[in-house]
């Protein structure tokens, strides 16, 4: 990946051998919200016989996702990342013929996965789809603002910050931010349940080292252990933002004042990690 996270076409290619059969990505990293080039990608893989699935979890509903338009085989998305219903996910294959059950006993979807629908989510994948069809131009604006909110607000009320997530080709409504002086888990640690706020290290939480999303990034040690998710909504209030700033801002300035005055103390044994509701970036 280049400095702002996004794959390179040509290094892809590059990994591709005379044995490859698939290849999976990421629509839209989870970490950062920098968007790949699946189209282009689909398109120099095709002529070599080579699948693409792509994991569309986090472009789903803040972003254009067609699959005709991108020309991709596979592409899976799951339904809360939209505002609907958890426990569910979507499949989408372009040819029946390339997938063979594994679990059998049924003909239930195609003769692909046996067993009983869970006929209400399945209904909610339905209805969040539906307003993501009609709706996505005004919530893509709305996740747009919030955004660029945070990234001018943040830069002017507290300063040092440096911004992970790419200002341009990048998904709406995710934001990734370091604050010098202000390491992530002790962040986390101090603002507890004000804020529903993730690490950058939030898949490595309890090993004490970033994510491999940031070890890619060329970065020193102490922003990728400052690193921070912030991710609003399309229910996120402009009331919710202030106070978001706010309160980070109140925070950073502590442990900037404590790192000034000697050495800081570790976090105590298991506060520092973000609450239940805003722990996982997948």
């Amino acid at each position: 990946v280049d400095r702002q996270g996004r794959l390179d076409p040509d290094r892809v290619l590059a990994a591709v051998t005379p044995t490859t059969r698939l290849v999976s990505l990421m629509w839209v990293n989870n970490e950062l919200g920098t968007i790949h080039p699946i189209a282009a990608l689909a398109a120099r893989l095709r002529p070599r016989g080579v699948l693409l699935h792509v994991d569309a979890a986090q472009a789903f509903g803040r972003i254009p996702v067609n699959v005709a338009e991108a020309d991709v085989d596979l592409l899976t998305l799951s339904a809360h990342k939209a505002g609907g219903p958890s426990g569910i996910g979507a499949l989408f294959v372009r040819d029946a013929r390339l997938l063979r059950p594994i679990l059998f006993g049924g003909g239930h979807q195609g003769g692909l996965r046996p067993g009983t629908l869970p006929t209400a989510l399945c209904v909610g994948v339905g209805v969040v789809a539906r307003l993501i069809r009609d709706e996505l131009s005004p919530i893509t604006a709305w996740l747009a603002h919030c955004t660029a909110y945070l990234r001018s607000a943040l830069r002017q009320c507290i300063g040092r910050v440096t911004f992970l997530t790419p200002l341009r080709e990048a998904a709406p409504g995710i934001l990734s931010v370091a604050f010098a002086g202000a390491a992530a888990e002790d962040v986390l640690a101090l603002v507890g349940d004000e804020l529903a706020i993730a690490a950058g290290s939030a898949c490595t939480t309890g090993t004490g080292k970033p994510s491999h999303v940031l070890e890619a990034l060329p970065l020193p040690p102490s922003v990728r252990h400052a690193a921070l998710r912030l991710s609003p909504g399309r229910g996120t209030t402009e009331a919710e933002l202030k106070r978001a700033v706010d309160t980070l801002a109140t925070t950073v300035a502590l442990l900037r004042g404590l790192g000034n005055r000697g050495p800081r103390r570790a976090a105590p044994a298991g506060r520092g990690i973000a609450p239940a509701r805003g722990r996982g970036t997948k």
